[in-house]
């Protein structure tokens, strides 16, 4: 007898066993029932009808539960085969979400809406409350601005529809704020750079400032000629502090006022100016 069929006789069996083991697998969970999710799982109202939730939904609102209201929303949502009535869900879902400071879940839910209701007439509410709601979760300068940049798009959208009149002032004021804090952002980079005499990568950052964040935002001129002027004093650059100087005083005139007056005030800037109001 060959060694080849000595091994072949020694684990025939073995072979077998693991083929039948795995042929009785695969015909018994073809045939076996599927996972059923808990109660937990599925959430305390899981058995609840939608009538009954729509009362426990209108109960907890009047009494200012948001917990059970977020609840008895996220469920009605889930089982409502409605159209028309289902956006009102989604829409009231997003507010109480909103109300109940889920400021990110709240400007998913309003997108979701924008998205699935797109020819609603409340489709300019909730793209406006998507935009106040990521303004609520931008991150300090000093941090990641992906929320921020979110911001500006989402109100660069709304404000592209020449329809949408109701929140538009709004709007264009929560779109500065988000440039303003991504203006803060590039102004600590610029710093980080001054502090290192990393001269070449502040002009790039500079000139990164200039080109990306003014072409959007012309309210940001004023705050980025005095940040080049701090860093141009730093450096001791006489012929730019002077031009820079010049170009705030002659465009920006109540800017710089309005900085004095945040200035703390001491007493010999106090008799200053009393001297000045005297020989003026």
């Amino acid at each position: 007898m060959t060694k080849t069929r000595l091994y072949k006789l020694t684990f025939a069996p073995y072979l077998l066993l693991v083929f039948l083991a795995g042929v009785h697998e695969v015909c018994w969970s073809s045939g076996k029932p599927q996972h059923v999710p808990s109660r937990a799982q599925e959430g305390p109202y899981a058995h609840t009808s939608f009538d009954e939730l729509v009362a426990i939904k209108n109960n907890a609102i009047e009494k200012n539960n948001i917990t059970v209201a977020t609840q008895a929303l996220e469920r009605l949502v889930r089982i409502c085969t409605d159209v028309h009535k289902s956006g009102d869900l989604i829409l009231e879902l997003a507010d109480i979400y909103f109300k109940g400071s889920h400021f990110a879940k709240s400007a998913v839910v309003y997108n979701q809406f924008v998205t699935f209701y797109p020819g609603s007439e409340k489709v300019e509410y909730a793209l406006y409350r998507a935009v106040l709601a990521e303004s609520e979760i931008m991150r300090p300068a000093d941090r990641c601005q992906q929320d921020t940049k979110r911001v500006i798009e989402l109100a660069d959208k709304f404000l592209k529809n020449e329809q949408f009149l109701l929140y538009r002032g709004h709007v264009e004021g929560l779109r500065a704020r988000a440039y303003a804090r991504l203006f803060e952002h590039e102004e600590s980079v610029c710093m980080f750079y001054l502090n290192r005499r990393q001269m070449v990568a502040l002009s790039k950052r500079l000139d990164f400032i200039r080109t990306t964040l003014l072409t959007k935002e012309n309210s940001l001129e004023p705050r980025i000629l005095d940040l080049e002027l701090r860093i141009f004093t730093i450096v001791g650059d006489q012929e730019m502090i002077t031009a820079k100087r010049e170009q705030l005083v002659n465009q920006h005139l109540p800017y710089l006022q309005a900085q004095e007056a945040q200035q703390p005030k001491t007493f010999f800037s106090w008799c200053t100016s009393k001297v000045k109001q005297i020989w003026a």
